[in-house]
């Protein structure tokens, strides 16, 4: 019997913030159905991660000795079929089709999927006043089929026994058992957990579910009595590569090491009006990885998400503007193309003074976290420290932009639903 999935540190780099696949490790922090899963053989040179939508899988990232491929649903339209083939962690960074296709695929997961799945997901990082998720789809391994037949036999034996009916008695007919466990966890006594979920529509299933979980008990146990004293390290070796990944991407450890939710609510933007939102979804992901850890990165990243959503917005409307021009003269374009600009207000307008002040500062907030980037952001060539800016800065500046954005897409939301309210007859 084996069972251990710790993945080589090549793989663990690129999954890191700056890494080739850095923005999959991001997407559980950003979206409560995913997750990332550490996958690997004992023994064998390869390893993997996968990406989860609820129960779907959306994507596998493989390496093998530094070279990496990738196995995704090969009929989507932005899949491209050389992904598939091996290449370096560079060659990845330059396909940013990679992003578009998870993004699309995250869509395309039937809601059927995602009942279960949620929970799951949920509790991988967010239950630690409970427990910490070691793995997910947990299986123990074997050396040959007539081995895990043997097993699995004196395994379920005694339960199969315990559920024979009565001649007299209505009974369920026991069903055989699978060979994934859906969580396997440490809690905070040190005790190791088998969790078998079931959603709450599961009204069949769920008198099964302790005969499920006492399987999955017995098997792991028979695991750890032949690993002997390599349990205990392996264990933690995959607890401790989860944890230190998360926590690269935004989710705190306790003194224990055990993974902390994020306490601050994640920025979120209606996008799904764009044409190609990706980029804006991009800094996004940084301005939420960055906020509560980095405040420099959080203001320049909220600086960055102001630009990129006044690009966007004008490339919607058709509008031009200078792929040079700074914050404050992009701001002042897609006002003036969304016609928010203080001096476009009628002045019949019913509280057009009140209207009047709010569009002048919300110039004022642009400029403001211009000013604010030029100042402390990291990428600036600083000669001083940022000494003073902490979380409540970054906070500030974080809400002020996604103020502003949101305000923005809203409106050309609005503008369109109008025009096309027009032009119904």
């Amino acid at each position: 019997m084996y069972y251990d999935r710790t993945v080589s540190k090549c793989l663990l780099d690129e999954l890191r913030p700056n890494g080739a696949f850095g923005f999959l490790a991001q997407l559980p922090r950003t979206w409560h159905l995913t997750d990332l899963q550490l996958r690997a053989y004992p023994g064998k040179p390869g390893c993997w991660a996968t990406l989860y939508v609820g129960l779907t899988k959306v994507l596998d990232v493989h390496e093998r000795n530094g070279v990496f491929r990738l196995a995704g649903k090969a009929g989507d339209r932005a899949w491209d079929p050389a992904w598939k083939e091996g290449h370096s962690a560079d060659w990845f960074r330059n396909q940013p089709g990679v992003v578009a296709y998870v993004r699309g695929a995250l869509g395309q997961v039937a809601e059927r999927f995602t009942n279960e799945g949620a929970v799951q997901t949920m509790l991988c990082t967010r239950a630690s006043q409970f427990f910490s998720v070691i793995d997910r789809e947990a299986v123990v391994g074997f050396e040959n089929t007539a081995a895990r037949t043997a097993i699995y036999h004196a395994e379920q034996a005694p339960l199969m026994d315990a559920c024979k009916a009565e001649p007299t008695s209505p009974w369920f007919k026991p069903k055989p058992f699978g060979g994934e466990l859906d969580l396997l966890a440490a809690d905070n006594d040190g005790r190791i957990l088998v969790i078998e979920i079931k959603p709450a529509s599961a009204t069949s299933g769920i008198g099964w579910a302790p005969l499920q979980a006492t399987f999955y008990t017995r098997l792991f146990r028979a695991w750890a009595g032949e690993a002997g004293d390599r349990c205990r390290q392996i264990l933690e070796s995959m607890l401790r590569q989860r944890s230190s990944l998360l926590a690269r991407h935004g989710f705190g450890l306790d003194d224990h090491g055990r993974i902390l939710a994020p306490s601050r609510a994640l920025v979120r933007l209606p996008l799904e009006q764009l044409r190609d939102a990706s980029a804006i979804q991009e800094h996004l992901d940084r301005l939420n990885a960055a906020a509560d850890s980095d405040a420099p990165l959080a203001i320049s990243s909220a600086k960055a998400l102001v630009e990129a959503t006044c690009k966007h917005v004008l490339e919607e409307m058709g509008a031009p503007y200078a792929d040079r021009a700074d914050v404050p003269t992009l701001a002042r374009a897609v006002q003036t193309a969304l016609k928010i600009q203080p001096d476009q207000i009628a002045p019949t307008a019913k509280g057009r003074e009140a209207i009047l002040r709010t569009l002048s500062n919300l110039r004022q907030v642009v400029s403001g976290l211009a000013e604010l980037r030029n100042e402390y952001a990291p990428d600036r060539g600083r000669t001083r420290s940022s000494a003073g800016i902490g979380p409540r800065h970054a906070n500030l500046a974080v809400g002020a932009a996604q103020t502003y954005c949101r305000f923005l897409l809203e409106t050309l939301r609005d503008r369109r639903a109008a025009a096309a309210a027009q032009d119904r007859p």
